[in-house]
């Protein structure tokens, strides 16, 4: 087994064995128009959805002047793959929109994420 594989499936484990401090999320694509000129026409793709485990790492209030409520979580990027794709994460029912990356490599992302309270 390669080293990449024996990494992967560590990380497999390790979000199994968090059991309930990993929720699953709905990671929503963002929804694109384009035009058909053949038609004349434009074409709107509603956002697909994809479900990944991710473990909530902070969750606090931000700055006293914002109303704004800001979410740091962490996933396999396997699961998910590249974040420029999706504009929104829900997460035990509430809608979260994406932030930056805090820290992201071959294995996992950290992001931030926020929504006004």
């Amino acid at each position: 087994m390669s080293l990449y594989g024996l990494v992967d499936k560590s990380l497999t484990k390790a979000f199994k064995a968090v059991k309930d401090l990993a929720v699953t999320a709905t990671f929503v694509r963002k929804t694109s128009s384009t035009f058909d000129f053949s038609k004349g026409q434009t074409k709107t793709t509603m956002g697909e959805t994809i479900e990944a485990k991710v473990v909530i790492v902070d969750n606090t209030n931000g700055a006293k002047d914002r109303n704004v409520q800001q979410l740091q979580i962490m996933f396999k990027v396997a699961d998910v793959g590249d974040l420029i794709l999706y504009e929104t994460v829900i997460i035990d029912g509430v809608s979260w929109k994406l932030g930056k990356y805090i820290k992201t490599d071959r294995f996992i992302n950290m992001i931030e994420q926020f929504k006004e309270n």
